[in-house]
């Protein structure tokens, strides 16, 4: 008897314009092997794991075409919960902590009513003038750029070294990659903390995904605030 042989099944593709960047992308709903990846990532509860799982996801879903290490962490934080939607559906249910009795609970959430929230009404510029000669240009934090394993002094450190993006010398200007990290490094511990500061108040601007929402905790009845910001909250 002759053995059947399947042959992969047709996958749709989507249109999904980025709400920071503006990029219009096609892409695909993700496959039960990328899937797989991606569960395992989550349930390490490893950032080390989930970042990578949530790159190379979206890397697949797009021909390759989004990258998340070029764009900023609400990009790909849409980018990923659109992929998701198209995948196995618009609701999730995250299990979230109540802040009175640590009780646990699953809540239903619609995906298609996350949306990017600005942290400031005024949006600040990317350029930030330290002296006469040099203006730092920033941009936003991408997904890798923060590592919540890291000490939080050591972790703002780096991602304002890593968020550099160019720097304007007199009246010329150079690619992040033309200056030696040294050299940033260096500049950036040497700076006063009220330049600092303009560096910090920038990143903080930066949009994000943000869900908040309130429930009655079915352990202990009380009234639990709870805001939903990282990607990995959304399908844990």
């Amino acid at each position: 008897m002759q053995k059947l042989r399947l042959a992969p099944s047709t996958v749709p593709t989507y249109t999904m314009t980025l709400p920071i960047t503006g990029t219009v992308v096609k892409y695909r709903p993700f496959l039960v092997k990328e899937e797989k990846i991606l569960l395992i990532a989550l349930q390490s509860g490893n950032p080390n794991q989930i970042i990578p799982a949530i790159r190379n996801l979206i890397l697949a879903c797009t021909d390759n075409k989004l990258d998340t290490k070029k764009i900023p962490s609400a990009d790909a934080s849409y980018a990923m919960l659109q992929i998701r939607a198209r995948s196995i559906g618009e609701e999730v249910k995250p299990v979230v902590k109540c802040s009175h009795c640590e009780g646990k609970t699953p809540i239903k959430i619609n995906l298609e009513k996350i949306q990017v929230t600005k942290t400031q009404e005024e949006e600040k510029s990317p350029s930030i003038k330290i002296n006469d000669d040099v203006t730092l240009i920033m941009r936003y934090p991408n997904i890798h750029d923060l590592d919540v394993t890291k000490q939080e002094a050591e972790m703002i450190f780096e991602m304002a070294y890593s968020c550099i993006d160019k720097v304007m010398y007199k009246d010329k200007i150079y690619d992040r990659g033309d200056v030696e990290q040294e050299d940033i490094n260096l500049f950036i511990e040497n700076l006063l903390p009220e330049q600092f500061k303009q560096i910090m108040e920038y990143l903080e601007s930066a949009p994000t995904i943000k869900y908040e929402f309130s429930f009655t905790c079915p352990n202990c009845k009380q009234k639990v605030r709870v805001a939903l910001e990282n990607i990995s909250d959304f399908f844990l």
